[in-house]
């Protein structure tokens, strides 16, 4: 079933967030955590090909929780030093 609110969206997402952090931890660089984002822009363009709305809405959510991980990680301290980032504003 398609998702329609807001609040839907964000609950679902948060539940894949929550299962992805569970499964496999926060990104061991911010190189895997683009690497993940790729393989889901990927198939969130098949899905798009495919023209079926609800593959389309599960791949949306799972690029959308890939980039929230990504986002959140770059903060995580292991994370930012085994990429080897600049900032040093943790």
């Amino acid at each position: 079933m398609l998702l329609k609110t807001g609040q839907e969206i964000t609950d679902a997402l948060n539940r894949r967030i929550n299962a992805a952090d569970k499964r496999y931890g926060p990104f061991a660089s911010v190189h895997e955590g683009m690497g993940v984002a790729l393989e889901e822009w990927h198939e969130l363009i098949e899905a798009v090909h495919s023209n079926h709305a609800l593959h389309i809405q599960r791949e949306a959510l799972d690029l959308c929780a890939a980039l929230m991980r990504l986002c959140r990680d770059v903060s995580n301290v292991n994370t930012h030093q085994r990429s080897g980032l600049y900032e040093a504003e943790l």
